[in-house]
């Protein structure tokens, strides 16, 4: 794989400048896209948050036509050098690989991108919201599900959980690591076939979250409120008391065990305590309850594969079991702080903060 790619596709991620129906085709194209051209699990996940974190900005940026190619640029720039490191295994440092991407979106992005944008202008009819009466009353109904605040909230979500678990990783090599094993820990025995439910957790997340905050603009707001606490705590643990594993060695063969010698590979030992698997899986159950858009029978699918997660992350030897403690703590103290504080009147404050700004221009 090369650094500098020329992507032509990448010129569709000004389409949000139109229209925030792109936003979730572009996020699902990238994800097939990436699926079935056989690319990395990893290269599959954050793709796709790089391609929705950038629709979802330019849609929020769609009054300033010379910035729509910008958010993709960035998103890429930024997310796109440490899959090409960690999973590609690539040996150049992440300043010089972030200018090879750079250069590959300013081209796709910024000049075919914008090339494209102005063709559409000069025919807006072949936009969906631009064609008349039939498609203006799909985007209302697509905007009653899925309002801008989602996708911006959603964008939020994962962006800070991102710059939390990767933001870290250049200043720990530096810092002392310790072992939270306990006697339960020596004897779970590692079992390859649970990387299943550790790599299906991702799909899950992301499905979960989004119909999460769809509930209301109050529990989105709260629920970005109470993770940004649980990143602040998280963020505090891993460089405070950094925590490491010893991984078992690998030796047999199987689709299983190829999976784990994958993992092993592209994730390093380090910002286990507290779990992130835990901490997103727990607040996906307790997000979810008392939700009136989600049946019943969701929340308890949540407690269920929360439960799987916890087991998975043993027996693939990627956590202790004082980890899995620790995320249960943080993230239910986080969400006691938020419900008793009323944090989510923060994403109110910043809405209403901009709105002003708006009418005053």
């Amino acid at each position: 794989m090369n650094a500098v790619q020329f992507r032509i596709s990448e010129a569709l991620t000004i389409l949000p400048f139109f229209t925030s129906a792109a936003i979730p085709g572009l996020a699902i194209g990238c994800f097939l896209a990436n699926l079935l051209t056989g690319a990395a699990v990893w290269d599959i996940v954050f793709g796709t948050v790089a391609t929705l974190t950038g629709a979802v900005l330019t849609y929020a940026l769609r009054k300033f036509k010379w910035l729509a190619p910008v958010p993709p640029i960035l998103a890429n720039t930024l997310i796109v050098p440490f899959v090409l490191r960690y999973t590609y295994g690539m040996t150049e440092s992440w300043w010089l690989l972030a200018l090879f991407v750079f250069i590959g979106e300013f081209v796709c992005c910024g000049i075919l991108g914008m090339l494209l944008l102005f063709a559409i202008n000069k025919r807006p009819a072949f936009i969906l919201d631009r064609q008349g009466p039939a498609p203006v009353k799909t985007r209302r109904k697509f905007l009653e599900i899925f309002p801008p605040y989602v996708w911006i909230c959603f964008a939020y979500l994962i962006t800070i959980d991102l710059l939390t678990f990767y933001a870290t990783r250049p200043i720990l090599p530096y810092l002392p690591a310790h072992s939270l094993s306990i006697r339960l820990d020596e004897v779970i025995e590692l079992k390859p076939a649970w990387i299943t439910i550790y790599c299906l957790s991702f799909a899950s997340w992301l499905g979960t979250i989004l119909w999460m905050i769809c509930e209301s603009k109050q529990h989105a707001y709260r629920m970005c409120g109470v993770y940004s606490i649980i990143m602040i705590a998280c963020l505090a643990c891993f460089l405070g008391y950094p925590v490491t594993i010893q991984r078992p060695e690998i030796t047999e063969s199987g689709i299983f065990n190829d999976w784990m010698r994958f993992l092993y590979r592209v994730d390093s030992p380090t910002n286990l305590c507290p779990s992130l698997h835990v901490v997103i899986s727990y607040l996906c159950w307790r997000g979810t309850m008392g939700c009136r858009k989600i049946p019943k029978w969701y929340t308890w699918f949540n407690l269920a594969f929360l439960i799987l997660v916890c087991f998975s992350i043993l027996f693939v030897k990627q956590h202790y079991v004082l980890d899995i403690v620790a995320a249960v703590v943080v993230t239910e103290g986080a969400l006691q702080i938020g419900r008793i504080t009323l944090i989510e009147r923060i994403g109110f404050a910043i809405e209403n903060r901009f709105a002003e700004r708006r009418k005053a221009k």
